[in-house]
């Protein structure tokens, strides 16, 4: 299953154990999610959690539509989706 974001922030978006998923910088998400113990393995597109989920950014949203100060050229990754599988599933090659 899929999940995206919304665009609206807050209660708007996909929540897991009290942190905002999406529409969010993705390295918060990922920090955030780390800080309350949940582990997870770097993707290519994102980071997979053996909770049974994965947050990933395909790029279509830029740092500037969460930060209106963010440069032109500033790279933070925005998370667009949260996929909901067993870990196993986003690991299998």
């Amino acid at each position: 299953m899929e999940i995206g974001y919304s665009g609206e922030g807050g209660d708007a978006e996909a929540h897991y154990d009290g942190v905002q998923l999406t529409h969010r910088f993705l390295d918060d998400v990922v920090a955030d999610l780390h800080a309350l113990g949940h582990s997870s393995t770097p993707s290519d597109i994102g980071h997979d959690f053996h909770a049974g989920f994965s947050v990933w950014s395909m790029h279509s949203l830029w740092a500037r539509d969460l930060d209106p100060e963010a440069g032109e050229d500033d790279e933070r990754a925005v998370s667009e989706g949260v996929s909901v599988a067993p870990y196993a599933y986003f690991t299998e090659g």
